[in-house]
């Protein structure tokens, strides 16, 4: 019995060596290609970073010596790893607009950090992910861990291979083209303010990385302005209040630069359904109306 138990156990570890070791194959692939692909312009001088709310809604193909290079779902987090790789990597970069949405604030997004959806996005941050987050995200859960490895091996392995660069998000191609509905902006505002009927509170990792963005531009000399895109009217009269002031206390006490859409007039025609997104018609209004803010600051 002594014997087969070695057997199995060896067996065991044989199997968990070559899984870490396919792992950490892709990882270094996946660090080779940023390398080799993750370079901007060197006529490039400011970026936008963020989730999906910044990569919809501004396209920096009209924008020049500017690159959108937020991804959606992004957490400040993996903003902040970004930032501090690229501000590393391109110093001619001296100024830097972030998302700042009041959803940002919402611990919802704490699934997105370090909980059971960052796994669908895990495979584009191995080019700056360290030994220190990969330990986080074990001690969260174990076994959503291993589904995370996972499917960053099933996910980072051809572009890795490939040599492509996927830390950097671009505006999209594809058309979004539906429109406004109250019923799914009630869904939203519900699922990033409220579980279970009670208020969500403050999401102290991206608060954490919020303040950590602010002192790593402080310490580069880079100018850091915070974006809230435009959202529905509707939306926002059902933001509940203490995330509209945790972000207002957040740029007054850091003193930041910050370009609120609020007063905006979008019809219901420029938005999508959730209300919290731009279709491609708002995209190219509130484009055009960025483009104006940022060549006249």
């Amino acid at each position: 019995m002594r014997a087969f138990l070695l057997k199995v156990g060896g067996f065991i570890l044989a199997v968990v060596a070559a899984y870490a070791a396919l792992f950490l194959f892709v990882i270094a692939l996946n660090v080779r290609a940023a390398n080799k692909s993750c370079q901007l312009d060197k006529d490039v001088n400011a970026v936008l970073l963020g989730d999906s709310h910044i990569m919809w809604s501004i396209n920096d193909d009209k924008i020049p010596n500017l690159r959108n290079v937020a991804l959606n779902a992004e957490a400040y987090k993996y903003s902040y790893l970004k930032l501090k790789r690229l501000l590393a990597q391109q110093p001619q970069i001296k100024k830097v607009y972030l998302g700042a949405g009041y959803h940002n604030l919402s611990s919802y997004y704490d699934d997105y950090i370090f909980g059971g959806s960052f796994k669908f996005f895990a495979a584009r941050y191995l080019p700056v992910l360290a030994g220190r987050d990969y330990a986080e995200l074990f001690m969260q859960s174990p076994l959503e861990f291993l589904r995370l490895t996972k499917r960053a091996i099933n996910d980072g392995l051809r572009p890795g291979l490939k040599g492509e660069c996927e830390l950097y998000g671009t505006f999209p191609d594809e058309k979004h083209e539906e429109v406004y509905d109250p019923k799914s902006m009630a869904k939203r505002v519900q699922s990033q303010y409220f579980a279970q009927g009670k208020l969500l509170g403050i999401s102290t990792s991206n608060l954490h990385y919020l303040e950590a963005i602010a002192e790593l531009c402080r310490d580069k000399g880079v100018e850091l302005i915070l974006i809230n895109t435009p959202v529905h009217g509707d939306y926002f009269e059902q933001v509940p209040t203490p995330f509209v002031n945790k972000l207002n206390d957040f740029v007054q006490a850091h003193g930041l630069r910050y370009y609120d859409f609020a007063d905006f007039p979008l019809s219901d025609a420029a938005f999508l359904p959730d209300g919290d997104h731009l279709n491609s018609t708002g995209a190219v209004l509130t484009t055009e109306k960025f483009r104006v803010y940022h060549q006249g600051h």
